[in-house]
């Protein structure tokens, strides 16, 4: 039950419980061979799990070490919020910004949120026009003001404490020069590279 509540029901953790009844599952049937102990075994855990997981409230500690009871319904929601960051991430690793805003719209990444902020601004040109360097900032500040520290931080513990997520993405997406991956950039490398309080001595290590 334990393993359930603090891994598949948790939604940057693996699904464990679903990858260890899977492994049990398959040493269940021996097919061709003879059943042994090690197939008597695997089917009793997997009616021990079924049978802790049928039960219709479970325990639950959140991040506050409150008791928390969450029911079939609740759990559900949990798994599909969970296929769904797993869905973007997906997407996030073959093209950043339609994984971010994938992310958006199955609302991982908050509430009343405006989708004007992934509005696409024109790349910088070495001889563009006055107007056109006006119209450029003016963009660029609408966009800003509607960004919230909750999206900002959001994306950024999905960038954070997804193991699945492409490193490499990271890196292209914290560099486009958006004003949404601007903040995002910013929050990330003060939450990775801390130097606070630090020497420097301690901080160059």
């Amino acid at each position: 039950r334990e393993l359930f509540l603090n891994y598949d029901c948790a939604l940057y953790a693996s699904n464990l419980c679903n990858d260890l009844v899977t492994l049990l599952s398959k040493h269940t049937i021996p097919g061709q061979a003879v059943l042994n102990n090690i197939h008597y075994l695997a089917l009793q855990c997997l009616v021990n799990i079924v049978h802790a997981l049928s039960q219709s409230r479970l325990a639950h500690n959140n991040n506050n070490n409150n008791s928390q009871v969450l029911d079939a319904a609740e759990m559900r929601q949990i798994q599909q919020r969970k296929q769904s960051l797993l869905k973007g991430i997906g997407i996030f690793n073959n093209n950043p910004d339609k994984g971010v805003l994938f992310l958006y719209e199955q609302g991982l990444l908050g509430h009343n949120i405006s989708r004007d902020i992934f509005t696409k601004t024109p790349k910088k040109k070495k001889n563009k026009t006055a107007a056109s360097a006006t119209q450029h900032a003016d963009l660029h500040n609408n966009i800003s003001v509607l960004i919230t520290t909750d999206i900002v931080d959001a994306v950024v513990n999905i960038l954070f404490f997804c193991s699945t997520i492409n490193r490499g993405k990271i890196g292209y997406y914290l560099g486009e020069p958006h004003p949404l991956n601007e903040k995002i950039r910013t929050r990330y490398l003060w939450r990775r590279y801390n130097f606070a309080n630090m020497t420097l001595d301690h901080a160059l290590r």
